[in-house]
């Protein structure tokens, strides 16, 4: 009888891998334009305006979901990475390759939504603040980690990813001390006034949708870095 440890073994093999993905990247495909589209009516069309930014308020349906998703996936390449480091596993490692360019594609999203808000928001295109300095600082990061991983140099990604990550907090707690044209209730009402936010629905299918392309995305990246002999070998 087999053991579930070889079971395992057997089903970590890179063709079976790579079957599988190839399996749940159209069911994610799917998934992905059933909440954009969701997602796109109830912002542009059903959520309310902000009572201060007026209808500028929906473009932070785009980019709050994006900034989070950035650093999510950022969070799991570095973890990624770090596993692949200690039990020096290049499937893992293929997998933290494979999350860097949707990953930066969030980063950028949020960098582009962030300037198409500020100018009805602030009366100004950019302004200097610690959420608009996370936000470069974080798709820096991005374009740092990529260069190793287009390399194939597995260890200094890792090095790398690591490093970012432990920033991360830092950069973050950053964005509250510095504080310009930013208000801090930016997502979910505290004061007095109604709908003084993005609406939460907006965020969550926006979020949603973010999660099923990021998901097909990386099956699809992470299945074409897998060989796909019948012993593992291209």
């Amino acid at each position: 009888m087999t053991s579930p440890s070889a079971r395992l073994a057997g089903f970590a093999r890179p063709p079976r891998l790579a079957a599988l993905c190839d399996r749940l990247v159209p069911w994610a495909g799917g998934l992905f334009v059933l909440c954009l589209a969701a997602a796109l009516v109830y912002a542009l069309a059903v959520a309310p305006p902000d009572y201060r930014q007026g209808e500028a308020v929906r473009i932070l349906a785009l980019s709050l979901p994006a900034a989070w998703m950035a650093v999510a996936v950022y969070v799991l390449a570095a973890l990624l990475g770090a596993a692949g480091l200690t039990r020096d596993r290049p499937l893992v490692f293929a997998a933290a390759r494979a999350a860097l360019a949707p990953g930066a594609a969030f980063a950028l999203i949020a960098v582009a939504a962030h300037v198409l808000w500020g100018r009805p928001a602030w009366n100004a295109w950019w302004e200097w603040d610690g959420r608009s300095a996370f936000l470069v600082l974080l798709l820096l990061l991005y374009l740092g980690a990529g260069l190793p991983a287009r390399d194939g140099d597995s260890r200094r990604l890792a090095l790398l990813l690591a490093a970012g990550a432990l920033a991360l907090p830092f950069l973050r707690i950053a964005t509250d001390w510095w504080v310009a044209l930013h208000r801090p209730e930016g997502v979910l009402p505290l004061g007095d006034e109604p709908g003084d936010a993005a609406d939460p629905l907006a965020l969550i299918l926006m979020l949603g949708a973010f999660k099923a392309w990021f998901l097909t995305v990386w099956l699809m990246r992470f299945s074409a870095a897998l060989p796909r002999g019948p012993e593992g070998s291209p």
